[in-house]
């Protein structure tokens, strides 16, 4: 909602120049020229409005899993069986 009231704004004022320049006899081309270099780094607001809008559902998409992996790591050692360490401990060397 940030952007919208100045986009909004830059569109009305551009969007009335427009106008009355035409209205006032202006060729074509010649609003044309002004009204694209004003208009056309708008494409950037939508892309950043879009991306803008995603975080909020991202950012609580991870926390919930990182949730779920610190659950599964608590949980981790309680549910192991007692004797499942002792099977996977390396055997010693002996060299005498």
């Amino acid at each position: 909602m940030r952007l919208f009231r100045p986009v909004a704004a830059v569109l009305a004022v551009w969007s009335v120049v427009a106008v009355v320049m035409l209205a006032s006899g202006a060729d074509p081309g010649t609003v044309n020229a002004p009204a694209k270099l004003v208009w056309s780094p708008l494409w950037f607001l939508l892309g950043f409005a879009a991306l803008t809008a995603a975080t909020p559902p991202t950012l609580a998409a991870v926390t919930f899993g990182l949730a779920q992996c610190g659950a599964a790591l608590l949980l981790l050692d309680p549910l192991r069986r007692p004797g499942a360490r002792a099977a996977h401990r390396p055997r010693r060397l002996r060299l005498a």
